[in-house]
């Protein structure tokens, strides 16, 4: 993104894009898969890599449609991509100047009603 002079706007990448994949979740079985690519940016002096991260979930409805149940496994940055995400400005005692993404990180998840 640029600002009227044409100078590129400080955290905004120059581009993004995600690409999404999604089961019905009034299936038995249902999956989501998700891609997001994050291009470089800037804030003042300091360029933050582009990055790509993989998001995925698999569930698993037991019981009918009036009392469903659902078991699920996702797991987020499934590549483990190891990348900055924005400058850290909040904390000013920091020498850090990026803020490290989240690791991957695997979710088990049950849910339902009764």
């Amino acid at each position: 993104m640029t600002g009227q002079n044409g100078a590129q706007i400080d955290y905004s990448p120059h581009h993004k894009v995600n690409l999404v994949l999604n089961t019905d979740e009034r299936r038995r079985v249902m999956g989501y898969l998700a891609a997001h690519f994050v291009g470089e940016s800037q804030q003042a002096s300091a360029a933050i890599h582009s990055y790509t991260t993989l998001d995925a979930k698999i569930g698993y409805r037991v019981n009918g449609a009036e009392n469903p149940w659902t078991i699920s496994l996702a797991a987020t940055n499934l590549l483990d991509d190891r990348h900055s995400e924005y400058v850290d400005t909040v904390n000013v005692l920091s020498s850090a100047k990026y803020a490290e993404a989240q690791r991957r990180t695997l979710w088990l998840r049950v849910d339902g009603k009764f």
